[in-house]
């Protein structure tokens, strides 16, 4: 048992600092002692931590020169040895002592470590108005825990010897055990078997005492030994270490496992079965060797793959905190954010596998929405980029707008900017948009969206609201990007094509062109050989020789 003294504080954050730890869910509040009843509501703190962080420091105030009035203190046992309520009857003997008794305490119970542990809060100003004795106070706290622990270890160990004769062993090392499955050390001599724990002997039984309680095996000793070995299979199926394992069977079984010889390499154990109060030997439920053979992370890795794509396949619609349950149960897993946990270790899923994930949570959040119209239902698709139909239109649905109210107009109240109102928006889980001229408000953290104009009713408030929008805020159709690119692609094309096409063109009209004034050119040579004066007659009165155009240039001369 140890009691650790933390930092003290002028504000008692401490207080702060354990009910963080309750609304994580690892911690409770046990007791809460000589407060004013008004500060509770019958479940714990709630919403009234600011008024008792107050009420300690008012009560604190009596004594100005103390400027960190906190005492905040740790109580913690080895593993999950103690109780709450044992830790709790420990620490009420503890701040007697210590002079804390009568003041006003809070003790939470702690369980986010591997040992159970309390967390007490409480001022160092007595009820007097003076300062509670601290001088030389962890030494003081240390005999203090002594003292304690002498009275309770031999009254707890007295009542654990009649408890252990009662279960069914059927041999003295059994019968150990027991005893040291129990945190106890324990030793031969004389006959006598010797109980020891905290540095000191508790007890001591004959060894006579303990044979007469040796019992033979039966049936139903039989029956439970096949559960054990269906229990211990499975978990090691999920375990990557003897010490894993262990820990899972102690606290969700109350099943131990005593080795024998040295921790590194054992040569047998014994199985404690602290539910049903039998002992066995561990070679009547799994051999050592097999039991010792885990099973490699990169093995265990691909198992659990195999198993996500199989529930995939039989329910393509899964979510991932359908997955989760499925996962935790067989092999200690959790997925969050497309990454697989296992063992502290954190493997990303292939990307097939996260799409799927992430578009089955993500319908599955969008099912979840309040919507009452074709109308939110048509702004919601536009925010989200989702089609429509992945929404459910209920017309005759109630739904509570009081708080939503309330929160808007005290927004716009208090916001002196148009960004501090977006900013505050943003903080408490809206969002406004426009559509078709009316405005909307989108809760995400109520799943709802609401007409400003139609429904929430704020009256002339309405108007200071549309002030603040702009082309930002209107929510138009999102068109298809894959039919989009296909359009843009097949136009993209088709102007290639038509470019082409008009430069071919360009080029043989060029070419025609160049034709054209070169049959031009020819036909006017051929002209001035066949028409008018320029003819020169044949001999005898035939007809006219024709001149070639590749006649000699004094021929050509000749005839001009």
């Amino acid at each position: 048992m140890i009691a650790t003294i933390l930092q003290s504080s002028k504000s008692f954050r401490a207080v702060k600092y354990n009910e963080d730890k309750v609304n994580e869910g690892v911690a409770r509040l046990l007791e809460a002692s000589n407060f004013p009843p008004y500060l509770f509501n019958g479940f714990g703190i709630g919403n009234n931590q600011s008024m008792i962080r107050k009420f300690f420091i008012d009560y604190s105030a009596r004594n100005q020169r103390i400027r960190n009035p906190q005492f905040h203190v740790a109580i913690s046992c080895e593993g999950r040895t103690w109780t709450d309520q044992q830790l709790l009857d420990f620490s009420h003997k503890w701040l007697k002592e210590m002079g804390y008794e009568g003041q006003p305490t809070l003790i939470y119970f702690h369980q986010d470590t591997d040992n159970n542990h309390l967390h007490i809060v409480t001022s160092r100003v007595g009820q007097d108005g003076k300062k509670i004795n601290h001088n030389m106070e962890r030494v003081r706290s240390r005999k203090i825990i002594n003292k304690i622990l002498g009275e309770n270890v031999r009254k707890t160990t007295s009542k654990f010897l009649t408890d252990a004769l009662n279960y069914r062993f059927t041999s003295v090392n059994q019968f150990k055990a027991i005893c040291e499955a129990a945190g106890y050390e324990c030793y031969t001599e004389n006959e006598t078997l010797y109980l020891k724990k905290e540095g000191m002997v508790q007890m001591n039984i004959s060894l006579n005492a303990i044979n007469s309680k040796i019992v033979k095996f039966g049936e139903e000793d039989e029956k439970r030994r096949r559960q054990i070995y269906g229990i211990m299979k499975k978990y090691w199926n999920l375990s990557s270490n003897i010490n894993e394992l262990e820990k899972i069977l102690r606290e969700q079984h109350g099943i131990a496992l005593k080795f024998m010889g040295k921790p590194d390499s054992p040569y047998g154990y014994f199985v404690v079965d602290n539910h049903t109060k039998r002992v066995y030997n561990g070679s009547q439920i799994m051999k050592i060797k097999d039991l010792l053979n885990f099973m490699p992370p990169e093995e265990m890795m691909s198992e659990i793959n195999d198993y996500i794509k199989v529930r995939l396949d039989e329910n393509p619609y899964m979510t991932t905190r359908e997955l989760n349950k499925t996962l935790k149960m067989y092999f200690g897993a959790n997925l969050k954010g497309g990454v697989l946990y296992y063992k502290k270790n954190a493997y990303p899923l292939n990307e097939f596998t996260k799409s799927i994930l992430k578009r089955n949570d993500r319908r599955q959040w969008l099912s979840e929405f309040s919507i009452k119209t074709e109308d939110e239902a048509e702004l919601l698709s536009r925010v989200v980029g989702v089609d429509k139909s992945a929404f459910t239109v209920n017309p005759n649905q109630e739904r509570d707008l009081l708080i939503i109210k309330n929160e808007l107009l005290t927004i716009l109240n208090y916001s002196e900017t148009r960004k501090e109102f977006f900013d505050s928006l943003k903080e408490s889980g809206y969002s406004l948009k426009m559509m078709d001229g009316s405005c909307y408000l989108i809760s995400f953290k109520d799943k709802m969206c609401v007409n400003l104009d139609n429904e929430l009713k704020i009256g002339p408030a309405i108007n200071l609201i549309k002030k603040h929008l702009d082309k930002s805020h209107e929510m138009t159709p999102k068109r298809n990007k894959k039919a989009f690119k296909r359009k843009k692609s097949r136009t993209s094309k088709l102007h290639t094509v038509r470019r082409t096409v008009a430069k071919v063109g360009r080029t043989v009209g060029t070419a025609v062109s160049r034709v054209s004034s070169v049959v031009s050119g020819a036909a006017n040579l051929l002209g001035h050989f066949s028409g008018g004066s320029g003819g020169v007659a044949g001999g005898g009165g035939g007809k006219k020789k024709k001149r070639s155009i590749y006649d000699d240039d004094d021929d050509m001369q000749m005839t001009r």
